[in-house]
């Protein structure tokens, strides 16, 4: 039944993607993100639909008046230098046949970002992308918590199979990335039923990536929390809210949950912990890779290769993920790769930061400001969770930096609008310095 409503949603929007480009990248963004069809169990689960969707999308796009490159900015032109520099490390990779599928998939989603850099162009079109980025997570919150309640806390949220999150620590740090988003959607909605429903997906959302076994996750929105309160309205009520929640959730939570937290209670405990043990030498190994290869790293995945891991620590008997953001884009594509990837976040950053400033010299830019601010947090809870976990590809930060730079053209548009028609220095909407 699943698949059979899968396809009959694919065939309904596929044609409209024809003559709207920016509907397809929504669908586009949606199968990427939320990756329907692997949950269909059916003979949907393989079908290349992620595939029919773009090619619908670009042809649409190339025949269209829409934008035929993205915008002239420095996240783009480091997205571009990252595109060659990944490209490079795989073609002298450690290990090409490991290494030349991890490209597609990175190569795809970056393709997903370029378009949507030149397409996501207008506040409308940045709101649905939102819209599709709380839907298609917001799905997992609220089947994890569901699945949490009918185990007694035991289930462990996961995510569809064969998917970027699969893994529970990917989805949960996914689940606080998205929390942001869900509040920007809040507070901006004017429709009180909707604003409810948005409430109730932040409570699952929540509950979620408390009951997830994710200790990176737990990290990533404890920073996250905080670095909305510092600025936020009702700071009160959303602290009570908050501290309610993961009180009754904590002690709802079977010992297993119990055992797991507890051991980030001190360094020892946290040292003698075999999952970072693990860590530490994936770091390590990371790093003795981008040594010895500075220019290019070891390929995709390079220290998931037991070759690898015997070659730098003989005593080891597997490879292991990167277990990082950092170390994963050290390792894999070397300094240059890292410092490229740094860049375009940073670049991201710099967006927001320039919204908040103009947004704070305009009238009428609340939305801006609000979503700049929320963004902030998502990006900041990403370098946070990312830290320990092997994401850097995810399409979800990357659409996240589009959003960021996409939102700074178009207040910047609308600011050059209303200088055009008041050009005086007291001209009405402005504040005066």
């Amino acid at each position: 039944m699943r698949s059979i409503l899968l396809l009959f949603v694919i065939m309904i929007v596929t044609p409209s993607a024809l003559i709207m480009p920016h509907l397809g990248v929504l669908v586009w963004t949606w199968m990427s993100i939320m990756n329907p069809h692997r949950l269909s169990w059916g003979f949907t689960m393989d079908l290349p639909f992620v595939m029919v969707i773009a090619s619908v999308t670009l042809l649409s796009w190339f025949m269209s008046r829409e934008p035929k490159l993205p915008p002239s900015r420095l996240l783009i032109w480091a997205a571009v230098a990252f595109s060659i520099q990944i490209t490079i490390s795989s073609l002298v990779a450690l290990h090409p046949e490991h290494s030349w599928p991890l490209w597609d998939r990175t190569i795809k989603t970056l393709v997903l970002f370029f378009v949507a850099a030149a397409i996501i162009n207008s506040k409308v079109r940045i709101q649905a992308m939102l819209w599709i980025i709380a839907i298609s997570l917001g799905f997992y919150s609220a089947n994890g918590v569901m699945a949490a309640l009918s185990s007694g806390g035991v289930n462990v949220l996961t995510g569809p199979p064969r998917t970027m999150i699969a893994d529970n620590n990917h989805l949960a740090l996914s689940l606080v990335i998205l929390l942001p988003i869900l509040n920007y959607l809040r507070a901006t909605t004017a429709n009180a039923f909707v604003r409810l429903a948005v409430t109730l997906v932040i409570l699952f959302t929540l509950a979620a990536v408390i009951t997830s076994y994710s200790r990176g996750a737990l990290v990533a929105l404890v920073i996250g929390v905080f670095a909305f309160l510092r600025s936020a309205r009702g700071r009160v009520v959303m602290i009570i809210l908050v501290a309610s929640l993961s009180y009754f959730a904590i002690n709802l939570m079977p010992e297993k949950w119990q055992d797991r937290v507890n051991s980030m209670q001190s360094i020892e405990t946290i040292t003698e912990d075999k999952s970072f043990s693990g860590r530490m030498d994936a770091w390590y190994v990371s790093w003795r890779v981008a040594t010895a290869r500075p220019f290019t790293g070891g390929g995709f995945s390079s220290t998931e290769h037991p070759a690898t891991f015997l070659r730098y620590l003989p005593e080891s008997s597997r490879g292991w993920a990167a277990h990082s953001v950092y170390f994963q884009v050290l390792g894999d594509h070397g300094f240059i790769g890292l410092g490229l990837y740094l860049t375009m976040i940073g670049a991201g950053l710099l967006h927001l930061r320039r919204v908040r400033a103009r947004a704070r010299r305009h009238a009428g830019m609340e939305w801006a400001d609000q979503l700049a601010k929320m963004l902030q947090i998502s990006i900041l809870s990403f370098l946070v969770g990312g830290a320990a976990l092997s994401v850097a590809y995810f399409d979800l930060i990357l659409l996240i930096l589009v959003l960021a730079m996409n939102t700074d053209l178009v207040t910047a548009r609308e600011t050059e609008a209303e200088e055009a028609v008041f050009p005086a220095a007291g001209e009405p909407g402005r504040v005066q310095a």
